[in-house]
């Protein structure tokens, strides 16, 4: 499961939940090669980004989801660098964010 949330929140703003397999597919540097999965859609690459969007969602990896589209439902962030886009926040360039990634054995 991964998740994002203001930083001086308490709750998540957002998470998304699939197998570790699917989280973590790589989907390569393509920007429009994408992966499906419990009910969403999913990018990873281990040197740029990694994120989630509703299921069919168009989505431009950029390598974070740079599409105008305000659905509250994506996340993106970079694997080196400060996230990206939390639900409606995007262009977090900043520690004003958390980011989590869970999993279980």
């Amino acid at each position: 499961m991964v998740g994002c949330k203001e930083k001086d929140e308490s709750s998540w703003l957002l998470t998304a939940a699939a197998p570790r397999s699917d989280v973590f597919f790589d989907t390569t540097n393509n920007p429009y090669t994408l992966h499906e999965a419990n009910g969403l859609t999913w990018y990873y690459h281990e040197k740029r980004a990694m994120g989630f969007a509703g299921l069919g969602a168009s989505v431009l990896k950029n390598p974070c989801d740079s599409s105008e589209d305000t659905d509250g439902n994506r996340l993106c962030w970079r694997i080196f660098t400060d996230g990206w886009r939390c639900g409606t926040h995007i262009g977090i360039r900043d520690d004003t964010f958390y980011r989590g990634e869970w999993t279980a054995e």
